[in-house]
Order: C-alpha cells, then structure tokens, then sequence
C-alpha cells in the first residue's frame, strides 16, 4: 500500500520531504472522492506529526482559462500555490501564485515561471 511505503520511507530512512505526484492516479484508484479525503488527511496528519514536508501536485482539466479540478484537498494544505498557463504574444507561457498561505502572508500577485537549461526563474 502507498500509505505503508511512505510510512517506511519516513520511520526507517529518515525521509523529510516527500513528493506526492500526482494526485489524480491516486484518486483513480479509490473507489470515492470521500476515501481519497479520508485516507489524505491522516496520511498528511501523519507526516506532519513527524515533521515531513510534504508537497502534493493535482492536475487541473483544461489548460488555458477556466480550470477545474476533480477533488479539493485545498483545507487540508498550509499553504496552496497554483501554476497555470497563459497566453502573451502568440507563446504559452507559465505563471505561479500563492493563493493560500496559513502561516504567513503573501502577495496576491501573479509571477511568470521560466524553466529552461540554466534553471528556474521566477519573474513579476
């Protein structure tokens, strides 16, 4: 089970930081919405019990524009930050935004987000 590997990764290897990607097969493979919640929440209870940072990514439908997930975990986050694309002069480009934070504040702003050869940008 998923749960079992990630319990062991944290109790025998000492793993602080774990990557959940992605969500949506994870919610394919249970039978509803709500065990998806269920089961979540005490995963997330659990690693943050044990001091893990954890970060989780869910596919969106639609690229440009109006997007939608299928689930919201967003009660169960600390902090939510979206990436989507966007169109500016004929090229698709990528932007990021902290829309929730519980434990500081933060700008409502939209920066672009560049990932090429050199590594990551985050502009205004």
């Amino acid at each position: 089970e998923f749960a079992q590997m990630l319990r062991d990764a944290v109790e025998l290897h000492a793993v602080n930081f774990i990557v959940i990607d992605s969500l949506n097969a994870y919610l394919q493979a249970m039978p509803g919405e709500q065990y998806l919640t269920l089961q979540m929440h005490e995963l997330l209870s659990y690693l943050n019990q044990q001091g893990v940072t954890t970060v989780l990514v869910l596919g969106q439908h639609g690229l440009i524009g109006e997007v939608r997930t299928d689930v919201d975990l967003s009660y169960l986050s600390d902090t939510t930050v979206l990436m989507r694309f966007f169109e500016a002069n004929g090229r698709l480009r990528r932007a990021l935004t902290v829309i929730k934070s519980r434990t500081a504040t933060h700008a409502l702003t939209i920066h672009e987000l560049q990932l090429s050869h050199e590594g990551v940008r985050i502009g205004d």
